[in-house]
Parts: C-alpha cells; structure tokens; sequence
C-alpha cells in the first residue's frame, strides 16, 4: 500500500485554536438529516438518518435571532446536510439567509450528484443569493468536469474541497461508547472542535457530532447523552461574546469521543451502516 494512503494517526496539538474564541462566528446546520451518497464513516451520521426537512420558519427565526447578536461579524454561514439539494424548498433558505446576513458568506456544501436535475429557478436564485458551492469529488460515476461547467456556466462561485488529483479519503472518528474519556482532553485535541460550529433548533454547538447524535443513538439503541451545558441557547444568551467564549469550552459530550484512536486517510466507502464505522 502506497505510504501516502494509509490511515494515519491524527496528531495532537497545543489546542489553542480551539481555546481562543473567535472574532466572527462560523456556522453549519443541516437543510435535510438525510443523503443521497450516504458515506462511510460519515461524522453528521447522514447514513443511519431518516428523511427530515429543515423548517423555514425556524430557520428564519434563528437567522433574526443570530442577526441581532452578531450584525454583520459572521464570517460564513454552509448549508449542508444530509444532502442539502435534496430538499424541496431549498431556495427559500438561500433568500432567508442572504436577507439577513447581506455580507456574509453563504456556502452551499454538495456532493453535486443531482444538481443536473435543478431547475432554472434553483439557478437564479443561486446567483441573486450571491450563493458559493463547495463540493466534494467522490469515486463515483459522476462528470465533474461536465458539472463545474455547468456551475460557471450560471455565474456561481465554486470550489472542490479536495485537491485535485487527489482520491477522497475519510477520517474515522470513533467513540467511546461508556463517555470514560477526558473531556477537556478530548476538547483541546479535537480538530473539529471551535471550528465545525452546529446550529441546531435555536442552539449552538462547538462542533457536529454533538448536535446529530440522536442519529446514531436511535439507529443503534445507544444512550450517548446530551445535556442542556452540550450547547448554548441563542435565545437565552446575552450577546455574543457569551456565545463565542461557551464555543471554547469543552462540554460533557465531549467524554464519549476517543480523539487518540481518530484516523485520517482511510479508503472512502458507502456506509455499512454498521457500529465499527464509529467505533474503535
């Protein structure tokens, strides 16, 4: 096996990134729980959802809500899933999102299977959006060349999130499924952690694994518990310096997560659907 392709231990670090609170906040949340590719390994846990649709009212009221803490201080707001295209109603987000946050970046995150299938008002509203995609290349019969032409082609910004050139590798992030970790441990160690921030029904998480649990917990009849100190509420929160410092600080979930036995460089793969992919 070639020595670049082998599963390689993720390395610890000083966890400063994850300690300092950040200036502008980031976000994800999920347009669909579900998916059309469904990958092995996958860490919003896509493969074991079932089909569940993000509400536009809810959303529009935490966008007011974000809106009113932040202003203009959000560096970027990805809409992701799941499979975000898969929702019916996708573009209503875009509007939502691009009303309140005028300056922020809006990136649509897509595996870019079905965006062939868009129709011409999807399109549009990309481009009235001011919508940036990010896609992944997958081993899989998709034409990438044929899709990014079709992207430039409707004046939206783009970008592959893998190197060209390069095979789509996956990072095996396991647990611990008795929570008999070292939370802080975990936290200082974790590269997703104060970086892949989860907005979730009116909540913020530091990161995505925390938020999409029930996934997990209800497909394998597992008890990896959430507590009210997992997330902060963005309605109860008094501004957003008390929401950029909870963003750097471990949380109680964050026992269950075996951060020394994470590998990165694993062979991409569907999904089994089976515990091992999230387990050592």
């Amino acid at each position: 096996m070639d020595k670049r392709s082998e599963p390689n231990l993720i390395s610890e670090h000083n966890g400063l990134p994850q300690r300092i609170p950040r200036t502008l906040l980031r976000l994800e949340t999920h347009l669909v729980e579900h998916c059309n590719l469904n990958c092995h390994m996958c860490t919003h846990f896509s493969p074991l959802a079932k089909p569940v649709f993000a509400d536009i009212k809810e959303f529009e009221r935490d966008m007011k809500r974000l809106a009113i803490l932040f202003g203009n201080e959000v560096e970027y707001i990805m809409l992701l899933g799941g499979e975000p295209l898969l929702h019916p109603d996708i573009t209503d987000f875009f509007h939502v999102a691009r009303a309140f946050f005028p300056e922020t970046n809006i990136i649509l995150y897509t595996n870019g299977i079905i965006l062939d299938q868009m129709d011409q008002n999807f399109w549009s509203a990309c481009k009235s959006a001011q919508i940036e995609f990010i896609l992944t290349k997958y081993p899989i019969k998709v034409d990438y060349k044929v899709l990014a032409h079709t992207i430039w082609k409707h004046e939206i910004k783009y970008k592959f999130c893998n190197t060209p050139g390069r095979e789509k590798k996956s990072s095996h992030f396991p647990f611990d499924l008795q929570g008999q970790q070292d939370a802080y441990h975990s936290f200082i160690s974790c590269d997703i952690a104060n970086r892949c921030i989860f907005l979730r029904e009116g909540k913020l998480y530091t990161c995505c694994i925390a938020p999409n649990i029930h996934h997990f917990n209800h497909y394998f009849n597992t008890n990896l518990s959430l507590s009210p100190q997992d997330c902060i509420n963005i309605y109860q929160a008094k501004d957003k310096k008390e929401i950029l410092n909870f963003l750097t600080t471990p949380i109680p979930f964050c026992r269950y997560c075996d951060v020394k036995n994470r590998t990165e460089g694993n062979d991409w793969r569907i999904s089994n659907r089976n515990i091992s992919e999230w387990t050592v």
